[in-house]
């Protein structure tokens, strides 16, 4: 009986120890907005990467408009800027071009946007046809 006693209290010795926490886990990493290229009438949107293609914080982006004024028979050509921005954690710099207008005898349209960005003492870029501008950094330049 005392076997018996001894089999039945090292089975249930196990059941009131309570069973070990586990190790809390490490916070994720905040989530950076993932940056697309954008234009529409209203929205000029431009992304501004690394050649890793790692997005750029702080970056100077500059964009120009160029639009075609025509009236009384003559078209002029006109560079307008539309803006400086500072690139968001995303590597984004959004501005709002100048709408087209009509008028009697007269219209402005658009005919093309562009774009350039530089950072820290990287050499100014120029933004390419799918909306990137691509910083490529000087020998003994990081990040």
């Amino acid at each position: 009986m005392r076997a018996m006693f001894l089999a039945v209290l090292a089975i249930g010795c196990d059941q009131g120890v309570p069973a070990p926490k586990p190790a809390p886990r490490a916070l994720p990493p905040p989530l950076v907005a993932r940056c697309e290229p954008l234009s529409t009438p209203t929205t000029y949107t431009v992304c501004v990467i690394d050649t890793a293609g790692h997005p750029i914080q702080g970056a100077t982006v500059t964009a120009t408009q160029t639009l075609l004024s025509e009236g009384l028979g003559q078209v002029l050509r006109t560079d307008s800027p539309i803006g400086t921005r500072i690139t968001d954690a995303s590597g984004r710099a959004q501005f709002e071009p100048f709408a087209e207008s009509r008028g009697y005898m007269s219209s402005v349209r658009e005919r093309s946007r562009s774009a350039t960005g530089e950072a820290r003492g990287w050499p100014r870029q120029v933004v390419d046809a799918h909306g990137f501008i691509t910083l490529i950094a000087p020998a003994g330049i990081e990040l």
